[in-house]
């Protein structure tokens, strides 16, 4: 059941005096009092917008990434909204966090033939102790870590895989990063 400590609501009017209440289920009050602004932002109501399935739909989805992006992989968000009227409509986000998850260790492998210090290049924007977010893992290594190798030399520098292991109560993620650096071009 829910109670009133688990449920925020935000409401407002928009231009052309359309009213909108939106109720965010799922988290307590002084998480949504503290963040107010940032989840609202994350809804993209436009004054111009309009109230469409759509809208909220990709609301949720955008909820659901600012929650993953700060150690919540397990993140879902879903929508539901009754729409009055033209101008006045009501929607409720039900967030359901899971549980959130901090890098513990990371390892790379299949990196004989690239240095320690080019080693610790590839792998400098993932840091310990810190919220996991494995598509912003992929996006460094697929990126900034790809492109450096390739500047220092790692011309073919190819694929990472990402391994990742759970602690038992998923508190924690040691993640195996196997690089494919391919030769080294002088």
């Amino acid at each position: 059941t829910l109670t009133p400590e688990n449920e925020y609501t935000v409401s407002g009017t928009l231009e052309r005096k359309r009213k909108f209440e939106v109720f965010f289920v799922g988290e307590n009050r002084k998480f949504f009092e503290d963040r107010n602004s940032v989840l609202f932002d994350e809804l993209n109501l436009q004054d111009e917008g309009e109230f469409t399935p759509e809208v909220f739909s990709e609301a949720a989805n955008s909820l659901t990434d600012y929650y993953r992006e700060r150690g919540y992989p397990d993140a879902k968000v879903r929508s539901e909204y009754n729409q009055v009227d033209y101008k006045n409509v009501t929607v409720r986000f039900y967030i359901e966090k899971g549980q959130r998850i901090v890098i513990r260790s990371v390892t790379l492998k299949n990196v004989a033939n690239v240095s320690g210090s080019d080693r610790a290049e590839i792998t400098r924007n993932i840091e310990i102790d810190t919220p996991y977010d494995r598509d912003a893992v992929e996006r460094d290594l697929n990126g900034p870590a790809r492109s450096y190798l390739q500047q220092a030399g790692f011309h073919e520098a190819g694929i990472f895989t990402i391994n990742e292991k759970f602690s038992r109560n998923r508190k924690f993620v040691d993640l195996t990063i196997t690089a494919d650096a391919g030769p080294l071009y002088r």
